[in-house]
């Protein structure tokens, strides 16, 4: 994974929201654990909150959160850390506690950005450990197919 670098802006994550979402339309195919439960509806929300255009593409989405609910494996939790678990990657998966997350919001520019390198590293993992589950878990997906965003298309 690379990591989207714009520079420090506390207060204000407009920038950021649109470099996300310029990099997203980039590509066809979207892959991401809970990615149509959260990470998409997020950013929908913070492009609407910021006054921000809604979404001028659609894309093929494959969501290993959903995929795991499918396969019908006894896993103990369906989330990416049941799932490392499960495929015996418990390493991989790292967590971002409260205070991290409370520099981030009220730090000073060394604590954020202590924060941020933080979060950055725990998205990095998560993107590994994702990559290596995404094949295991649609070995065992009962409908593997790639359907397309229901998210808004305004012809691009």
């Amino acid at each position: 994974p690379y990591t989207l670098s714009i520079g420090y802006n506390a207060e204000n994550d407009k920038d950021l929201v649109k470099a996300v979402i310029d990099e997203l339309y980039k590509y066809d195919v979207l892959i991401g654990h809970n990615i149509a439960g959260f990470d998409m509806r997020w950013l929908m929300a913070r492009q609407a909150y910021l006054g921000l255009p809604p979404f001028r593409k659609q894309w093929f989405y494959y969501d290993t959160f959903v995929a795991a609910q499918r396969t019908g494996l006894a896993m103990v939790s369906k989330s990416l850390k049941g799932i490392g678990q499960f495929f015996h990657m418990p390493e991989l998966k790292t967590s971002v506690d409260g205070i991290t997350w409370q520099m981030v919001r009220e730090g000073n520019r060394e604590q954020y950005e202590f924060a941020i390198a933080n979060i950055i590293r725990h998205c990095e993992h998560d993107i590994m450990l994702n990559r290596k589950i995404l094949p295991l878990v649609k070995a065992y997906d009962r409908d593997p197919k790639l359907p397309v965003t229901w998210w808004p298309n305004f012809g691009n």
